[in-house]
């Protein structure tokens, strides 16, 4: 599963919300262990806009376990990092996957359904077992 959006953030929050975005990957890096790379990185013509990099190998074990509800990561993502956001549906929304892995995807949460969706109609790949990126780079 490959999920990519841009997220615009209130002028002048990047940071706050760089910071409290790290606070809740650093939680995700244990939770979600088929979490290959998660990571958030500011565009480099819209200072207060992120690109947002989510890559699983796995639905239950990356995707879900990425955000469990309940969790203190679901906590710390919605009371420190959405309220960064600009209210309202994310500019630009993709995800590549399997048919079932976005059904699974947008039952679990709605606001999945928004991403124009790439679906993949053989078996998943098999790709590297360990974290890539948990940084907010800007």
């Amino acid at each position: 599963m490959i999920w990519i959006s841009k997220r615009d953030i209130l002028p002048g929050r990047m940071e706050a919300a760089g910071s409290s975005f790290q606070c809740g990957t650093d939680r995700m890096y244990t939770a979600a262990p088929a979490a290959l790379g998660i990571c958030e990185f500011t565009d480099p013509v819209d200072e207060n806009a992120t690109w947002s990099l989510r890559v699983f190998n796995d639905y239950n074990t990356g995707f879900k376990a990425h955000f469990p509800v309940p969790s203190p990561i679901l906590f710390r993502m919605v009371f420190n990092v959405i309220p960064e956001w600009v209210p309202g549906p994310f500019p630009l929304g993709f995800s590549f996957s399997s048919q079932d892995y976005i059904t699974e995807a947008v039952k679990s949460n709605d606001g999945n359904a928004a991403y124009a969706h790439h679906r993949r109609h053989c078996q998943p790949l098999l790709l590297c077992s360990s974290h890539c990126c948990y940084r907010h780079c800007h």
